[in-house]
């Protein structure tokens, strides 16, 4: 019974948004009619700070109708595991009514919940972050970060990924497979495939650069629907200021549209 349920006579714009002394993030809310029964997580690792605190990557279901039945099976990396002691390849059974939530967290540093499946009996939906995380995990001021992914029909084979504004390097990408054995390629010459639907790094998923050196624009495809999520690096990774770090996943060319309405939060200082 966690959830807010808002809804409204005429078609509204829902985000979520956050906003500490230290940092901010916040989502896109998807209508009901857009969730999906299957998704694949994108979250990021949980750091240990040199204060011996670490923020957890979490992701959460929420369900839209009674009586769903979720099957969450983790991903991850080898180290990974869970608040509840789940490990890589191992999954729960779970069922939920609408309005309740089911939240996975990791339980120790350096785990990572991406490449995680969803596999619900009816639509739901999915919100995947970090508590505070650093991009890369080697740097040292963590952000909050939170997205609502993407169900596995919605997606497609084509992604522009361009560059941030005033970033100098190029931001880290995870590449997921809707199918197996789904080759990955940049501008057009093959990077990379993917074995499996889900899993752990290298086998259920892929990360990396958008491409090396100076950041750029690229187009990411498959050969098979595939999803990209980008994530924006701190501020050391190239010492921009006013910088946080965040993820965002992208849309496929197959879902553009002739007409968009952007919106942007505003901040008092």
């Amino acid at each position: 019974g966690c959830a807010i349920h808002i809804y409204s006579d005429d078609p509204i714009i829902c985000y979520g948004f956050t906003s500490t002394e230290i940092t901010i993030g916040g989502f896109l809310a998807l209508p009901v009619h857009t969730l999906g029964k299957e998704y694949i997580v994108a979250s990021y690792l949980s750091p240990f700070g040199h204060d011996g605190i670490w923020g957890p990557c979490y992701t959460s279901v929420v369900a839209a109708y009674n009586n769903t039945k979720v099957r969450f099976i983790l991903g991850g990396t080898e180290s990974t595991v869970t608040k509840g002691g789940m490990k890589p390849e191992e999954y729960k059974d779970y069922s939920l009514n609408k309005g309740d939530v089911l939240l996975v967290a990791s339980g120790s540093p350096f785990s990572d919940l991406t490449g995680s499946r969803v596999i619900a009996s009816k639509p739901v939906g999915l919100i995947s972050g970090n508590y505070c995380t650093t991009i890369p995990v080697w740097q040292t001021t963590c952000g909050y970060t939170i997205e609502m992914e993407l169900p596995t029909n919605t997606w497609g084979k084509n992604y522009f990924v361009t560059r941030i504004k005033d970033r100098i390097y190029n931001s880290i990408i995870k590449i997921f497979a809707k199918e197996p054995n789904t080759k990955i390629y940049r501008d057009g010459k093959q990077i990379g495939i993917i074995p499996n639907v889900g899993g752990v790094y290298g086998v259920g998923y892929l990360e990396m650069r958008v491409s090396e050196g100076f950041a750029r624009c690229a187009v990411i495809s498959g050969d098979k629907p595939i999803s990209v999520t980008q994530y924006n690096p701190n501020r050391e990774d190239d010492g921009v200021n006013l910088i946080s770090p965040f993820q965002m996943v992208l849309t496929p060319l197959e879902q553009f549209q002739n007409e968009l309405l952007f919106n942007a939060p505003w901040v008092q200082d």
